[in-house]
């Protein structure tokens, strides 16, 4: 089923080291010798939004200010024939046509119409907006045309797109499609591995758009010719800077990132800046002289407001970027740069702590309320809301996901046959159907519109547990914190905030891996998991967990899991249901995956090795959860439901 049209924002990218050694990297293909590339890179705020619909054309247009003075709509049959001769010319569509006669080529698809709303990313200066343009044309096909291509599939297919065109590109331009945060990108031969990474501490970064110029297919022209086998002494010593040089500096620049040492990472980029220009620029001398790019760089007040810097892509005078001592400085360096002539942007990484992802596995049998989920899955289950529609459970589920900001949500399904039938409950209501709806259920419709865009689908073929569902959904994840909500639990806020929303809050402040408690009777350990611990806080809201059980039993947790209140009471506390996972938890389910023997994967398990490793974190919200998992728990639930 295809999607209307779509919403996009595609970044562009900042490579902060390892320039040139994508391309480097690929002549392993030819010369084994050649070390393998190595580069960090980040997405910024900067960048272009558009929205694509379908079309029997491949048309873009624009109502962006910034290319105002200079556009012109294009128009042209979908065929990849016609579009990979757009693709070869200088046209100012040349990167999109390239990828669109792939995707056209590859996927089978049809027309798109792109229409660019905002273009806020300087071009030709380093900071991949063609590349940007590619990932953002492959992107609408796939979200248009339902392909399910992974972020890495997409930055494939952008490659591929921009491999079309004149531009000499490397692989590390298409990193902008794995958004707004900083990840370390493998290059061997044309395998290429991409891997969030971790930021430990603030890093106040300012680049600039430096308002010269710069040859990039000049630039790599030059290098190339020291590629694949180096045959004087000045070959050989870019071979290293590229090579053995590049792994080093970036594993030093990854490790810093992820300790916080911003102070450091300035230090590295002065260092690794003064080793492109002895080894790197020599080779092409009219390019890489970048007499403004020094002249920034050598300014004493832009020295004595950061930490160092370097130039940015190709080098030349395109762009700079700094470190900045701290969130002062980074504005009064921006200021400074203003004063000599560039064009400035403020980046600002922080500790990844924004959950805009969430889980809902949906795979099992629903065996204990049987024979009803043999007619009807147990998520489509009718329960009444207070506002007098029936809804089916998994709806009023994903509204509170939608309360709580998430931008996507993947379910965990049995196989495709389960997708066909979520596909026709969030298809569009017809116009027939639409006349008979009251007020209240044309909003609700509404409402299944903003979630159907929404949607991503992964299946568990095994049913090895629930662990098992949840590591299906690593790479739709990538690497970023998700919120993981049961497929057969209701939850009602007491403060107006929604639980899910609160759960996200206290995650912002933490950046570990959460699980939402509630307090109840030692009795309940006989039906879910338990945990304990000690308050962070004096409201009694935030646990440092201690120990976590699957289904203890009664006895058990009153014996080893009461948790001491400020009143010399001990409560017990029971999974809310809902969870915020980070990454590490996802390599701890992996870990148990690959030594596992029996058939089953808990996440209750993996929760409690992570915790002994790095800690874990119990949070209470202001709410209650409504189980409805079995018959009786269910009939309680939808009377309690309706209170």
């Amino acid at each position: 089923m295809k999607k209307d049209s779509v919403s996009l924002f595609v970044p562009g990218r900042l490579c902060l080291f390892g320039e040139h050694s994508d391309w480097a990297g690929m002549y392993r293909m030819m010369n084994a010798a050649i070390p393998p590339g190595k580069a960090v890179v980040t997405g910024i705020a900067e960048g272009i939004t558009a929205s694509a619909t379908l079309s029997k054309r491949f048309r873009m247009t624009s109502s962006a200010p910034q290319l105002a003075h200079f556009w012109t709509d294009f128009d042209a049959p979908p065929r990849p024939d016609y579009l990979k001769k757009v693709a070869a010319g200088d046209s100012f569509f040349t990167h999109c046509a390239g990828t669109a006669s792939y995707m056209l080529e590859r996927y089978g698809a049809g027309g798109i119409h792109i229409h660019i709303l905002d273009m806020t990313l300087p071009l030709k200066k380093g900071l991949s907006s063609s590349a940007a343009a590619c990932v953002l044309t492959a992107r609408a096909f796939n979200r248009l045309y339902h392909l399910n291509l992974t972020v890495q599939e997409e930055m494939e297919a952008a490659f591929q797109g921009e491999t079309r065109t004149p531009s000499r590109c490397g692989r590390l331009d298409q990193a902008c499609a794995f958004g707004t945060r900083p990840v370390l990108m493998d290059f061997d031969g044309d395998r290429v591995e991409t891997v969030p990474l971790r930021v430990g501490g603030e890093f106040h970064f300012v680049f600039a758009d430096l308002c010269a110029g710069k040859n990039t297919i000049k630039i790599l022209g030059d290098l190339t010719r020291a590629y694949p086998f180096p045959e004087t002494a000045a070959d050989r010593a870019l071979h290293r800077a590229l090579g053995e040089e590049n792994l080093r500096i970036v594993e030093q620049a990854a490790g810093f990132l992820a300790s916080g040492k911003a102070r450091q990472l300035g230090e590295l980029m002065t260092r690794s800046q003064k080793l492109f220009d002895r080894v790197i620029a020599p080779h092409s001398p009219e390019e890489l002289k970048s007499p403004r790019l020094h002249a920034v760089l050598a300014d004493p007040l832009v020295q004595r407001l950061s930490w160092g810097g370097k130039g940015v892509g190709s080098h030349g005078d395109g762009a700079v970027q700094l470190v900045a001592k701290d969130a002062e400085s980074q504005h009064q360096l921006k200021e400074r740069l203003i004063e000599l002539g560039t064009r400035p942007y403020e980046l600002t990484l922080t500790p990844n702590r924004t959950v805009r992802k969430a889980v809902v596995p949906l795979a099992g049998l629903a065996s204990r309320l049987y024979p009803a989920s043999g007619a009807v899955r147990k998520e489509f289950f009718p329960v009444v809301d207070r506002d007098g529609l029936a809804k089916p459970a998994i709806l009023l589920i994903l509204e509170e996901l939608l309360a709580a900001g998430i931008e996507e949500i993947c379910l965990v399904l049995a196989g495709p046959k389960d997708r066909q039938i979520y596909e026709k409950f969030f298809a569009p209501a017809g116009p027939r159907l639409k006349e008979k709806l009251s007020p209240e259920a044309l909003r609700a419709a509404e409402t299944i519109g903003q979630i159907a865009g929404r949607l991503r689908y992964v299946y568990q073929k095994q049913p090895r547990g629930f662990g098992d569902a949840v590591l299906q959904t690593r790479a739709f994840a990538d690497g970023e914190p998700v919120l993981l909500m049961l497929g057969d639990t209701l939850y009602r806020s007491r403060s107006g905030v929604p639980c899910a929303q609160q759960l996200i809050s206290s995650f912002r402040n933490t950046g570990k891996t959460t699980v939402a408690l509630s307090a109840g009777p030692a009795e309940k350990a006989e039906l879910c998991g338990m945990a304990s611990g000690v308050w962070l806080d004096a409201g009694e809201r935030l646990m440092q967990i201690s120990e976590v059980a699957e289904k203890p039993g009664a006895l058990y947790a009153r014996r080893s899991m009461g948790v001491r209140r400020a009143n010399g009471k001990k409560s017990y506390y029971a999974f809310f249901g809902q969870y915020i996972l980070t990454d590490s938890l996802y390599r701890e389910l992996a870990e148990n995956h690959s030594a596992q023997t029996a058939e089953e994967i808990g996440l209750t398990g993996a929760l409690g090795n992570l915790g002994r490793k790095e800690g874990i974190l119990g949070f209470v919200p202001e709410g209650e959860s409504f189980d409805l998992g079995t018959p009786a728990v269910y009939a309680e639930s939808f009377r309690r439901w309706q209170e």
